[in-house]
């Protein structure tokens, strides 16, 4: 390897192995742009392929081989970093191409949002202005929830951006940066949770959480089918469980008899639930 593969074996060996393109002299290598081009071609999905300055700078053989590649945009020049269209063209093959576009095109909320419904992942990769914008990351969680988990630390910890991720998928309650993991955030994801709320008291909640108060009824007043499940040590509460009913009346019929009468004592769970019952038979 030390002298090099031969140029005569170089294209049967990189179709073999991409990674034997490296042991090319830099003079094949700058002389032969298709060896280059048959490297990327063959390279493994994790595989890395090392271009030399030369054909770095070859605008026109860049353009051309920059999707099979896409991290190679931050080794080219500023004239293929700031092309809008091929960076919408290797953001389309890899999201994260966005992190290696020129500055102005990662700042351009309009440029951005514009790559979102077929991207989303590259709205983590935009400037430090864009990324922080609340519509682009609405935008983007609405295609792909799981985009927050590879935000920065900084727009992870940002409270709007932490509640909005929660909205359109709860569980992402157990992604939240360690001290957003409180009563507040658990709460705010049971009761505006679009998607999986249900089951992030269950799956994502550690069992101190689960015994928090507030969060049982929060839990209970989205999921009164729940109560047998989750009630715990509250059972026996009649106060307890009639402010969870007066949130949400339904609850009143997956209560045990006894305490389902014990509630209905109270005048204002009382016209709640008459009122869902008259709601429930005017829609049938």
């Amino acid at each position: 390897c030390a002298d090099g593969i031969k140029e005569s074996l170089a294209e049967a060996a990189i179709k073999e192995d991409f990674r034997a393109y490296r042991f090319l002299p830099l003079e094949v290598q700058e002389r032969r742009p298709d060896l280059a081009r048959l490297a990327l071609e063959n390279k493994s999905q994790w595989g890395r392929v090392e271009l030399p300055p030369a054909l770095l700078q070859n605008t026109e053989f860049m353009r051309q081989v920059l999707d099979k590649q896409p991290s190679l945009l931050a080794e080219v020049g500023e004239e293929l970093r700031g092309d809008a269209e091929l960076v919408r063209q290797l953001v389309a093959v890899d999201g994260q191409a966005l992190r290696y576009a020129s500055d102005s095109l990662r700042n351009d909320p309009a440029f951005v949002a514009s790559l979102l419904d077929g991207q989303p992942s590259a709205f983590c990769h935009a400037g430090e202005s864009v990324v922080s914008n609340l519509e682009l990351a609405r935008k983007a969680f609405t295609v792909d929830p799981q985009v927050y988990v590879g935000l920065p630390q900084a727009q992870r910890c940002d409270l709007r951006i932490a509640k909005l991720a929660l909205e359109y998928d709860a569980l992402l309650f157990g992604r939240l940066p360690h001290e957003m993991q409180t009563a507040e955030y658990a709460i705010y994801g049971l009761e505006h949770g679009k998607t999986r709320a249900d089951v992030i008291y269950e799956y994502a909640l550690g069992d101190r959480l689960k015994a928090d108060p507030l969060v049982i009824q929060a839990n209970l007043v989205r999921n009164p089918q729940d109560f047998d499940k989750f009630i715990g040590r509250h059972r026996n509460d009649k106060a307890f469980i009639a402010q969870i009913a007066k949130r949400n009346p339904a609850l009143v019929d997956y209560l045990p008899a006894r305490m389902k009468s014990r509630v209905l004592q109270d005048r204002e769970v009382k016209s709640a639930h008459r009122q869902l019952q008259h709601t429930m038979k005017q829609l049938d």
